[in-house]
C-alpha cells in the first residue's frame, strides 16, 4: 500500500496489542506498507468483530483529541458538501461527550476480512483523528445496513454499544 497515510497506518499496526488479529506487517517506510496477503473466508463474524473492538477499552490511546476534534471534522465536510440539513444532524450530537479510546477510525465492513483464523482489521485511520470504539461500532453498524443490507448485524452492533444518539453518530 502507498499513500500519505501509511506512516500512520504503521503506527496503528505497531501499536495494536493484539497481532492476531491484523494482517502482519513486512515492512514499512513513510512511502509504503508491505504486509502479509489474507485470504477471505466467508462471510463477516459480527460478534469476533464485536469482540475486537472491545479490547480496544483496553489499549492506550494514540493521540489526545477530544470529542471536539470529531465534531469540528464533521462540521467541516458537512459545510463542503451537499448534504441538507446536516447541520441539524450536528447539533444533535453537541449533548454527547465521548470519551477518547483506541480506535480503527474506519471501521467499515469493507475494512474487515474474514479468514480461517477469525476476523482481521485493516486500513485504520485513526492516528491523527479523534478516536472512540463507539464511534468504530457507529461505522461498522452503518456499513453493515447500508452497504450489505444486514439489518440484524445493525442492531446487534446498535443493541451493542448501548449509547444515547447511536443514529445520530451512524448518520454522522
Amino acid at each position: 500500500k502507498t499513500g500519505k497515510t501509511v506512516s500512520d497506518e504503521a503506527a496503528w499496526y505497531a501499536h495494536y496489542f493484539d497481532k492476531n488479529d491484523i494482517p502482519k506487517v513486512i515492512e514499512s517506510n513513510d512511502l509504503s506498507l508491505k504486509m502479509e496477503y489474507l485470504e477471505p473466508k466467508g462471510e463477516v463474524n459480527i460478534d469476533q468483530v464485536i469482540e475486537l473492538v472491545e479490547k480496544y477499552k483496553s489499549f492506550q490511546t494514540l493521540n489526545k483529541l477530544t470529542f471536539t476534534a470529531y465534531y469540528e471534522r464533521i462540521m467541516f465536510h458537512v459545510e463542503q458538501s451537499e448534504i441538507s440539513n446536516g447541520h441539524k444532524i450536528l447539533d444533535a450530537l453537541k449533548p454527547l461527550k465521548l470519551e477518547p479510546t483506541f480506535a480503527n477510525g474506519d471501521l467499515s465492513i469493507r475494512n474487515i476480512i474474514q479468514t480461517e483464523s477469525g476476523v482481521k482489521l485493516i486500513d485504520p485511520l485513526y492516528f491523527r483523528n479523534f478516536g472512540s470504539y463507539i464511534l468504530d461500532y457507529a461505522k461498522l453498524a452503518f456499513t453493515l445496513k447500508f452497504f450489505n443490507g444486514d439489518v440484524d448485524g445493525f442492531e446487534k452492533v446498535k443493541a451493542h454499544a448501548n449509547v444515547p444518539y447511536f443514529d445520530i453518530l451512524v448518520a454522522s
